[in-house]
């Protein structure tokens, strides 16, 4: 191939030229070569105006045109920083390279992963939606799956997808919760039963046009799916009328089906279960604690809303969590240990609090702790008492019918 040489080396024949090359890397000192075959450049600059190297046992991958390599100082080691590259297409032998072919084909190669990992996702929701149910009327809802469905669908936007059907769709999109400015429900907990209680129910799925991290996989095999990144596919006969049917529900409580009245006090309890449990490990993290789970939690938050409010709990919670952080300090014990007692301090300073009968007071909303769309939809929508949720028991509360 030819190789144009640097004008300053045009006056030498081509056996001059190679005998300049060898004696150089022979190791005859370059100022004299300089000054023997008259080149018009400093002794430190001679190697950079020697044509490359030819390599033609090795064509360019994507042109055909043989390789290059340009010549190295002959104080470096053998061609230690030179690139083997193409002088047509400029692609270099180098993962890193970033000439225009090996651009595009990294363009191609993330499509197609892109591609391919969409038809994974397409597949995988087909197996989860082998069998949908589809609902026709409201009355087949109870209301925990009347208020639920209305909360995701308020909490999360709308995909713009194009309907193909005619009339009205039987299944709408929804983005991830992640993308809400506001969050389903208050805790994990209570975020994944709603959404498998709607899921088993057949009224909610996961989107095709999810993204593919939400199915975590490993070794290409399916290991569950991260319910805050996937997208959802909310879906029934006109589900855009059931929709509309559960809000005028909602509006109106003399249409309510008997079976929604009997169900108001589990929900309001669950929904207050799950604020003064997130409440509990919010204020245990805040001291440093490790999130402690399991019955004896569960237990003494349930025996707090036996006759409290969760506004009552949240004074109950901060006591003891203030306690535990004595007992921290006082026994020079370990955070496990201390958010261990942390129940225990909760329980003892409600059962005293009971037994000498104190009023005890009620806290705000925690500023980090925000209301959330179950808690809205529930309590605003349905039931029309707002706060009143977290200012009173259900246990007690003449809201509850």
């Amino acid at each position: 191939m030819y190789c144009e040489i640097d004008v300053r080396l045009r006056h030498l024949t081509s056996e001059q030229l190679k005998e300049l090359i060898a004696r150089y890397y022979a190791g005859d000192g370059a100022n004299s070569l300089v000054k023997e075959f008259n080149i018009d450049c400093s002794s430190n600059q001679l190697y950079r105006l020697f044509p490359p190297l030819t390599l033609y046992q090795m064509p360019c991958p994507y042109c055909g045109t043989a390789m290059v390599r340009d010549r190295a100082p002959r104080s470096s080691s053998q061609y230690v920083n030179n690139y083997i590259r193409c002088p047509s297409c400029q692609h270099k032998d180098d993962v890193n390279c970033q000439c225009a072919n090996c651009a595009l084909e990294v363009a191609n190669s993330i499509a197609r992963e892109q591609t391919r990992r969409k038809q994974k996702v397409a597949e995988l929701c087909r197996q989860f939606d082998s069998d949908p149910v589809y609902i026709r009327v409201v009355d087949e809802l109870s209301l925990r799956q009347a208020v639920s469905l209305l909360a995701l669908v308020r909490t999360c936007l709308h995909m713009n997808i194009p309907n193909t059907q005619q009339g009205e769709a039987r299944e709408i999109h929804l983005h991830a919760l992640i993308q809400s400015t506001m969050r389903l429900a208050p805790g994990n907990e209570l975020e994944l039963h709603l959404l498998e209680d709607l899921m088993s129910r057949g009224l909610i799925g996961y989107s095709q046009y999810s993204d593919p991290n939400a199915f975590l996989s490993k070794e290409d095999k399916f290991q569950g799916v991260n319910h805050e990144l996937v997208s959802w596919m909310v879906r029934g006969d006109n589900i855009q009328q059931i929709i509309r049917d559960i809000e005028r529900y909602a509006a109106d409580i003399t249409v309510w089906p008997t079976s929604w009245k009997d169900e108001v006090k589990e929900l309001w309890l669950d929904i207050a279960f799950a604020e003064a449990k997130e409440f509990f490990l919010h204020m245990a993290r805040q001291r440093g604690f490790p999130d402690v789970s399991g019955k004896a939690l569960d237990e003494m938050i349930l025996n707090l809303l036996r006759d409290l409010a969760v506004a009552q709990c949240y004074r109950v919670i901060y006591a003891g969590s203030r306690d535990a952080a004595d007992f921290l300090v006082r026994k020079k014990c370990n955070t496990r240990h201390a958010a261990n007692y942390m129940i225990g301090a909760c329980q003892r300073w409600a059962d005293h609090a009971r037994a000498e009968k104190w009023m005890i007071g009620k806290y705000k909303r925690n500023f980090d702790l925000p209301r959330s769309m179950v808690s809205y939809v529930f309590f605003d929508t349905f039931l029309k008492i707002g706060e009143t949720g977290f200012d009173e028991n259900p246990e007690s509360s003449s809201y509850v019918l």
